[in-house]
């Protein structure tokens, strides 16, 4: 828990929380934004301490760098094996130096580790990234997420985060959050609004300058909409050693179209996470659906939370006579389903919605609306590609979960947007129903002007009037520019870019088109060679420095481990709402920009509140006193190794339970009473009876047996860092007659 007190936040141990704030500087040039994200961290505490902050990233955006501000030094950091970075990091930390440590914890989620900040010092940790945009009928919608909402389920073992790389949320947590962007080029001449907060615009002599207004808080996604835009296809390459990195980005025209019936089944969240803002914005976009429908449609409509309620087991007409009855059930849509169990829902609507015979020649297509809160999509993306269903999704709310829903989306041949409580739904449904009655693409391919080395995958789906970023990679300057082919209507269509764009950011390209690849790879030693050919953190690599210190001045205590808790999310699960206070939103067409700008200048080029007020209300739920550090088993279990696995379940349980409990714990002698409280595991107990007859103390004895377990199966068993770091630090200082009394004890056992 923390607490907001008059002096800052407090942590449970009523230490100040070290985590300041984060200021995001950055531009847009193009279709390119390239962004500074600086995250500014000080010691108030009375001792060293550790901090581990997970962030998310926004869908498609690349980490390219890692800057550290300290001690009056700024340090540059370089992308490394991830066993290596642990291994360092460690070392730096006992040698009292200073590791900052980023890596990959989930799918748009990212970890930075501080290690030894020392009493009243402050850090700035500042990560480079960046992110192709797209037009999307007419409009460029730049997202900047700034907090990992409340999700549904286990982070370890759905979202696949680390003990240590907590996202859990503390309801009176405030960190400030402050932002400048500067839109270069044409594209200054777009219409800006920003439905999330409150900002400032002035002309400058080369573009328009964003900036966040004062008192942002990290707890809404930051979101830029920019209008009035012409789309337009490009292409650009730059040299990547003796090969060529090209990229192509498509935005086709497909003429006029006859609208295509729908058949479409809708299915809306209405779990608690949904409450407030989130289900106010599903119940708008339910009732703009109804306004779209035609009776050439058809239609069926789903709920679902813990459990999956079909209004229809068979999709209806969208008559007019049937409009009353759904618009009944629009107006009975309520958050009170519980749980987010969506991919139980997804697979019902999928396989257990019924479409007639005189529906049979419609494409079938699902419209989700939901917040997003998930760990996963893996499972619903596999179920939808079977049954060859498109999943179109509309993620609702301050702080979806853009990373999930946009994979879903893109994976399954359909296509994602974000409204916040204080966007345009109608104009959202619009365009998504646009997306469902456009003709399908078919034989979508891409002629390069030439064999590609390696070029990205063709996607499912073209959609008129939006971006398709597509790379390749040659073995020599192609000389043609790339152009887009696909069937749909029973005619052959083509899209052209034109010629190759000069005064790029060939670094920038090349490190993209490295990313694409990355993403792509499924071997791992290819994967890990890709990350380091162009510095990518990875599921192999992480982000690393350290800050040397003098000898004087290096720490010398181990440093006490702060998890930096997440804001709660504006207006999720009833807390607060967004919609109530509408953000400032200042159209600029009106302005006239510079006279040198120049439609060429939007050509591919590569080269970066008063807030709406804080949805904490009187209202706010407790949250935890304390890490709950209690046995999560009965207490009459009792494990034995005759069980048939290897390692046995209760070794398996055991180390679950070391892992979990050790970055909440100061020492390791504070873990041992936890696990002295679990059931007891046979054999092991015998070992640890041996062991303390030999004349260890218990605290040692335990952390003997936790490594020689550790050792035994280490294969199959993992020891997360701070695991590692309590038993390193209980054993350091025994001797070796002692740990060769204890080996003795133990090889009777294993």
């Amino acid at each position: 828990m923390m607490k907001a007190t008059t002096a800052g936040l407090m942590d449970n141990d009523g230490n100040q929380v070290a985590l300041k704030g984060v200021h995001v500087e950055g531009q847009l040039e193009g279709l390119l934004l390239t962004m500074k994200l600086r995250q500014q961290y000080r010691n108030d505490t009375g001792r060293n301490l550790e901090t581990v902050y997970t962030f998310p990233l926004a869908f498609g955006a690349t980490l390219l760098g890692l800057n550290v501000e300290i001690g009056g030094r700024r340090l540059h950091g370089t992308v490394i094996g991830a066993p290596e970075a642990r291994v360092r990091y460690e070392e730096a930390l006992e040698d009292g130096d200073t590791p900052v440590m980023v890596e990959k914890a989930s799918d748009g989620l990212f970890t930075a580790n501080l290690g030894n900040l020392m009493p009243g010092e402050s850090v700035v940790i500042e990560l480079e990234y960046a992110q192709l945009l797209r037009f999307e009928q007419g409009r460029i919608r730049l997202t900047v997420p700034t907090v990992i909402a409340q999700r549904y389920g286990d982070p370890q073992a759905k979202g696949r985060l680390k003990p240590h790389e907590t996202a859990d949320v503390d309801p009176l947590a405030e960190y400030a959050f402050s932002l400048r962007l500067r839109l270069l080029g044409a594209i200054a001449r777009a219409q800006v609004s920003c439905p999330s907060h409150r900002i400032s615009t002035a002309l400058t002599n080369d573009g328009v300058d964003v900036v966040l207004e004062p008192g942002g808080l990290l707890d809404r996604d930051f979101i830029l909409t920019l209008e009035n835009l012409w789309g337009f296809s490009c292409a650009t390459r730059a040299a990547d050693g003796t090969q060529t990195a090209v990229l192509a980005s498509f935005c086709p025209d497909l003429g006029r179209q006859t609208p295509q019936p729908v058949a479409l089944k809708v299915l809306v969240d209405c779990s608690g996470s949904m409450s407030g803002d989130s289900i106010e914005s599903a119940k708008r976009a339910l009732h703009d659906i109804l306004q779209q429908l035609s009776k050439d449609d058809y239609f069926a409509y789903s709920r679902f939370g813990s459990t999956v309620v079909h209004h229809q087991k068979t999709l209806i007409a969208g008559a007019p006579a049937n409009l009353p009855g759904l618009a009944q059930l629009v107006a009975q849509t309520d958050a009170n389903l519980g749980g987010t169990e969506m991919e139980a829902a997804v697979r019902g609507v999928l396989n257990d919605i019924r479409i007639p015979a005189a529906a049979a020649r419609l494409p079938p297509a699902i419209l989700l609306i939901t917040d997003g809160e998930i760990w996963a999509v893996e499972e619903m993306i596999r179920l939808a590609q079977q049954t060859h269903q498109r999943l179109f999704v509309i993620g609702v709310g301050a702080a979806p979960g853009e990373t999930v829903l946009q994979s879903l989306a893109e994976h399954t041949g359909g296509a994602y947007e974000g409204v916040s409580p204080n966007e345009d739904m109608a104009g959202a449904i619009v365009r998504m129903f646009h997306r469902l009655r456009g003709a399908q693409a078919a034989q979508v391919a891409v002629d390069w002007g030439a064999t590609p080395l390696w070029q990205s995958p063709t996607p499912r789906a073209v959609y008129a009037g939006e971006t398709l970023h597509l790379f390749a990679l040659f073995d020599r300057p192609p000389a043609v520019s790339p152009r887009l082919r696909w069937q749909a209507d029973g005619e052959r269509r083509e899209c052209a870019t034109t010629a190759f764009g000069s005064g790029v950011d060939g670094a920038a390209l090349v490190r993209l088109c490295g990313a694409r690849q990355l993403e792509l790879c499924d071997d791992n030693i290819a994967a890990r060679a890709l990350a380091l050919k162009y510095q990518l953190i990875g599921e192999h690599t992480n982000l690393f420095l350290v800050y040397e210190r003098a000898a004087g001045e290096k720490a010398i205590d181990g440093p006490a481990l702060q998890q930096i808790r997440q804001m709660q999310a504006a207006g999720q699960a009833g807390m607060g709402s967004v919609r109530a206070h509408q953000a400032a939103m200042r159209p600029l067409a009106s302005m006239v920009p510079p006279a040198h700008f120049s439609a060429q200048r939007m050509a591919m080029s590569l080269d970066m509140q008063c807030s709406n007020e804080p949805m904490n209300s009187p209202n706010v739920r407790e949250s935890r006193a304390a890490p709950d550090f209690s046995p999560p088993v009965d207490a009459h279990v009792c494990y034995s190794f005759s069980e048939a696995m290897d390692p046995p379940a209760g070794i398996v349980h055991l180390f679950e339970r070391f892992n979990q409990w050790a970055p909440r714990a100061q020492n390791f002698a504070e873990v041992e009473r936890l696990l002295s409280g679990l059931p007891p595991i046979d054999e092991t107990a015998d070992a640890l009876n041996a062991l303390l007859a030999a004349g260890f103390d218990r605290v040692t004895a335990w952390a003997l047996l936790l490594q020689r377990l550790a050792d035994q199966y280490s294969a199959t068993l993992t020891l997360e860092r701070h695991a590692k770091r309590l038993l390193k630090i209980a054993l350091i200082d025994l001797p070796d007659e002692r740990r060769e009394t204890a080996e003795a004890e133990l090889s009777d056992w294993f």
